[in-house]
């Protein structure tokens, strides 16, 4: 049986190395443009950062978990 909790994690943490890419990609304008204040995605996760110390705001659950996993990877 599949562990639909770790799966979520290993897919949210290999989306990270697209969004490191240094392709301009369109769907990047919106990660970027939430966390525009914080560099943007790709700046944070070359970052060592604590989730509960950045002022993030309104950020979708969808990037604040993938942000959770990745400062623990």
């Amino acid at each position: 049986m599949c562990d639909f909790s770790i799966m979520e994690k290993a897919l949210k943490i290999a989306w990270i190395n697209r969004v490191q890419n240094e392709s301009s990609a369109s769907w990047k304008i919106i990660p970027n443009y939430l966390l525009r204040h914080h560099g943007n995605l790709a700046f944070l996760s070359n970052c060592n950062y604590d989730t509960k110390t950045l002022k993030l705001g309104n950020l979708p659950d969808f990037y604040f978990s993938l942000l959770e996993y990745w400062q623990y990877v």
